[in-house]
């Protein structure tokens, strides 16, 4: 089919963009073919009035959770709990799906053409994504990871999160997540907002060991100021060959901060 949409006002979605009126899109199969003056003449296309309705590009989030419907929760409550209760039968597990499903076609009608879910219910994620494609469900394109993998007592273990204890769970869990066909493998290791116990203070960071046959160095205190010890043999990072000094927590005030971080040209 074509269409030309007509009385809008496109948003391009550049950095220095300004509302643009007095055009006609043109759309044939699903793919925008021109921007033209909408006092052209059109021909072939069934012409969409939008009576000044907005046109941009659709939106990207990059951080889902489909089982979350966004709104902040007027109290705490004990998500574990409440999932254990939701696929305690089929019938709320079912129940779940659908309000699911709900959340992403939510999205949709909300702009968001693209999600990739960093945590969810069981493969419900996946399931969606696929629905999805092949159009039995409305929503966005979906890069689903289904259920995080965190450590016991970690990030929302035991909700969207599913707890290891060890390398041997930990690799059965990534090998459980491919055979669901998911997009990428999300760790939920340090603490989150939802971690927290009260009010103002962030969650903890935990953390599991593995290979503790392969031992650089011994621990000799390990205090709230950071874990001091000796190495037996030299740590080379190419990244920082420095020492970096840090912060104690009660150190930390508000003002400009800068974030170090490995994602750049070089991975």
């Amino acid at each position: 089919m074509k269409y030309a949409l007509m009385n809008g006002i496109i948003l391009d979605g550049t950095e220095q963009m300004e509302p643009v009126e007095h055009k006609a899109i043109l759309i044939n199969d699903g793919i925008i073919e021109a921007v033209i003056d909408d006092s052209s003449h059109i021909y072939g296309y069934e012409k969409v009035d939008l009576k000044g309705r907005y046109v941009m590009p659709g939106l990207i989030n990059m951080h889902v959770h489909l089982a979350g419907s966004g709104k902040p929760p007027k109290k705490q409550r004990d998500n574990t709990k409440l999932v254990k209760l939701i696929f305690s039968n089929p019938l709320s597990a079912k129940a779940a799906y659908h309000m699911v499903a709900d959340f992403a076609r939510t999205a949709l009608m909300s702009g968001v053409t693209t999600v990739r879910t960093v945590g969810g219910l069981r493969d419900y994620d996946s399931r969606i994504r696929d629905e999805i494609m092949n159009g039995t469900l409305d929503g966005p394109r979906i890069l689903s990871s289904n259920e995080g993998i965190s450590v016991p007592g970690g990030h929302m273990a035991g909700s969207v999160a599913m707890s290891v204890k060890n390398e041997e769970e930990a690799v059965a869990m990534v090998q459980a997540r491919d055979a669901e066909h998911v997009d990428l493998i999300k760790l939920m290791i340090t603490g989150g907002v939802l971690d927290a116990k009260e009010k103002g203070v962030p969650g903890e960071l935990r953390g599991l060991f593995v290979n503790e046959r392969s031992t650089i160095g011994k621990i000799s205190i390990n205090a709230t100021s950071g874990i001091f010890g000796s190495t037996t043999k030299d740590l080379i990072n190419p990244k920082f060959s420095e020492p970096m000094s840090i912060g104690l927590r009660n150190e930390v005030k508000e003002g400009p901060a800068t974030i170090i971080s490995t994602v750049g040209d070089e991975g």
